[in-house]
């Protein structure tokens, strides 16, 4: 059996720009366009404690997708095309009128090698760079992105315990720029493929700042992409896949600490369609053909 509970599983992953990264396969991967909001009257301050905040809304429409060049080089796209920020009028913030904000997000793009394979295991490693499209000086700090053209690289293992169950981790690194401080991720997941077309998976997904940056630069205000923002979050994605072709994921996303960024969880669903690579025909043989050995 291939590796197909980790394949339906983490290509769904969308938290982030720098969730889990799978190695598609040559001429196999995803594309898939997902919806994601929250709305939230509290934020975490620089020490991790809830302070209220105006009432404000933050979704998003992204597309996301993954394709393997080869059985060892992979491509991936991360793009944020709308990004819709709103916050409500409030006196005691000083928020005299409702606020509205949308545009473009910052996009990713990586490429992936897979330096070790084995018959449950794969590890890679993948090196992304942003694009800076997102406004990170909006006037009343409504900012859709960093806008600082940050590259980063990340280490991740996959590893399939049996048919139903699998596990996946990454660690990465991140090297922004325009005054924004540096910082490391980290991401573990456990999946259960609990029918040919229904997997389940939860992950821990963690976000740190070096705190290395320039102290004058802040960021959007209300919790929207400030500087020195990070927080540990776990995710639980139910994804149904028709065979292995199209599908569909609900994911629910919830804070456990934070720092500088909303303090509600975040809502998603995901359409996708899976990329099929020319099938070999090796595989179509249910068993090899012997011959007798030669003396």
């Amino acid at each position: 059996m291939k590796i197909q509970g980790i394949v339906i599983g983490l290509v769904l992953l969308s938290q982030s720009g720098f969730s889990i990264n799978y190695p598609a396969k040559k001429g196999e991967g995803h594309i898939g366009i997902s919806y994601k909001t929250t709305s939230y009257t509290s934020v975490f301050d620089q020490d991790g404690e809830r302070k209220s905040s105006p009432k404000t809304q933050s979704s998003q429409w992204i597309l996301t997708g993954n394709y393997g060049l080869s059985n060892k080089f992979n491509v991936s796209l991360y793009a944020p095309l709308s990004i819709q920020n709103k916050v409500k009028s409030n006196a005691d913030f000083n928020v005299g009128k409702d606020l509205e904000n949308s545009g473009i997000g910052d996009m990713e793009i990586g490429i992936g090698y897979s330096f070790a394979e084995q018959k449950k295991l794969i590890a890679t490693a993948t090196l992304k760079q942003s694009l800076g499209f997102g406004k990170n000086d909006q006037k009343e700090g409504l900012n859709t992105g960093y806008g600082d053209y940050a590259t980063s690289l990340h280490f991740d293992l996959h590893y399939q315990l049996n048919t139903h169950l699998y596990f996946a981790g990454s660690t990465g690194v991140r090297k922004r720029n325009k005054g924004f401080s540096d910082d490391f991720m980290g991401e573990v997941l456990a999946g259960w493929h609990i029918l040919p077309s229904l997997d389940l998976t939860g992950s821990l997904n963690g976000l740190f700042p070096f705190e290395n940056g320039d102290e004058k630069v802040n960021g959007g205000y209300y919790g929207l992409y400030r500087n020195n923002a990070g927080y540990m979050i776990m995710n639980t994605t139910l994804s149904y896949n028709y065979n292995r072709i199209a599908g569909i994921a609900v994911e629910y996303n919830d804070y456990l600490k934070g720092q500088l960024i909303g303090a509600e969880p975040i809502f998603g669903i995901k359409l996708f369609y899976v990329i099929k690579g020319k099938e070999k025909t090796e595989d179509k043989q249910t068993e090899p053909e012997t011959t007798p050995e030669k003396k």
